[in-house]
């Protein structure tokens, strides 16, 4: 069973899978835009106390906690992530 949190809780390093944005309807369009829609694959890889870079669509994208706060998503299990070549 998959639990959701925010992107800004999870493990660097692990895929995650976006499950809901939870923003402004401004914001979420501008996540979408640059790719972070639900469903997307997610790889968190540097975080401070103040803002983060993931990893989506073979880009890297920085954004504040805050929003990333917004951002529901669930662990992609290990078989599935295997699965997906990386």
């Amino acid at each position: 069973m998959n639990i959701d949190t925010n992107l800004s809780n999870v493990s660097l390093g692990a895929l995650y899978r976006i499950k809901s944005l939870r923003l402004t309807p401004e914001t979420c369009q501008q996540l979408r835009e640059i790719g972070l829609a639900e469903a997307t694959l997610v790889r968190p890889i540097s975080k401070n106390a103040h803002q983060m870079i993931c990893e989506a669509h073979n880009m890297r994208i920085g954004m504040q906690c805050r929003t990333a706060r917004g951002i529901r998503v669930v662990q992609v299990s290990s078989a599935e992530s295997e699965g997906l070549g990386r």
